[in-house]
């Protein structure tokens, strides 16, 4: 699973910029469904929650910062990257530190909702 997750974020980052194609969609959805099924026993809202208290925990005064929208931006976005469960914690540090040398919490919430089509 290390190789899918890896190579999960190299497919979401590709679409993310707007350089995936519909396989790459069809193949980051497949990859989600299989990381629930494998690593969370089918169950998607621990899934979730695992990665929100994760990204919580890591990203400190940055998450109370943000509102609830950008905060589940945020949560869908991590998870899709599919994180593995034993590294939760760093994998939620890693993403912290690139969002902060990047755009931002604020600018990237935005833009992965532009990319998902919802509005503003």
């Amino acid at each position: 699973m290390t190789e899918k997750t890896e190579r999960q974020a190299v497919i979401v980052t590709r679409i993310f910029k707007g350089e995936g194609s519909e396989e790459d969609s069809a193949e980051a959805a497949r990859n989600f469904e299989l990381w629930v099924e494998l690593l969370w026993q089918g169950n998607e809202a621990a899934a979730v929650a695992a990665c929100a208290r994760a990204l919580e925990a890591e990203c400190g005064r940055h998450w109370t910062r943000m509102d609830e929208r950008d905060r589940g931006t945020h949560v869908w976005f991590f998870s899709y990257l599919c994180p593995l469960p034993e590294t939760l914690r760093p994998e939620a540090r890693d993403y912290r530190d690139g969002v902060l040398s990047g755009v931002g919490f604020q600018e990237l919430a935005k833009a992965i909702r532009f990319r998902k089509g919802e509005p503003e």
